[in-house]
């Protein structure tokens, strides 16, 4: 073999790797530098780590809420039939009640009408329990502010009573104005 030939393939062998080797780290590094730069604007952008973002995504969040609230209320025209299952519960449970009327409030805020009662019953512990857990699955039945249990002294005269608990509730009914 000729030495002048082996000296020329190894002098074009090592440029051909050198030039290898600068093209990887001069051009490919500098894509991949540019793709990594370029995902990270792409992550920062669809993350939206602007607090201005967070507090109005919250506050649309807030409002399809509310909107969900509101539509779930039942219509102001609904109102004297809860007002009657409440009346049938108490029947149903056997139970004395005084003082149930609703006193009806219009809110100041989204047109929202609310019916406000304070009223009592009387009856066993069961039969107030069984009210109680009844009155709670009613739809339509808003919000219970107070209950009030006071233990009534047994009667035996004659005949004996069975009103042994009184419980005193308050209770409200919010209605769509519509």
């Amino acid at each position: 073999m000729n030495p002048y030939f082996c000296k020329t393939a190894f002098a074009l062998s090592a440029i051909l790797i050198l030039g290898s080797l600068l093209f990887r780290f001069t051009i490919i590094s500098g894509q991949n530098r540019e793709i990594d730069r370029l995902a990270t604007a792409y992550l920062k952008a669809r993350t939206k780590t602007d607090p201005d973002y967070k507090l109005q995504s919250s506050i649309h969040k807030a409002q399809q809420d509310r909107n969900s609230v509101v539509s779930s209320l039942p219509a102001f025209h609904k109102f004297p039939y809860i007002v009657k299952d409440i009346s049938d519960l108490i029947q149903k449970n056997d139970l004395t009640s005084s003082g149930l009327l609703f006193k009806p409030i219009k809110t100041a805020r989204l047109g929202l009408w609310e019916y406000g009662s304070q009223f009592s019953v009387r009856g066993g512990y069961p039969d107030i329990k069984s009210f109680i857990a009844e009155l709670h699955l009613l739809a339509g039945l808003n919000t219970i502010s107070r209950l009030s249990f006071t233990k009534m002294p047994e009667i035996r005269d004659e005949v004996t009573i069975k009103d042994k608990i009184s419980l005193d509730i308050n209770i409200a009914l919010y209605c769509r104005g519509d």
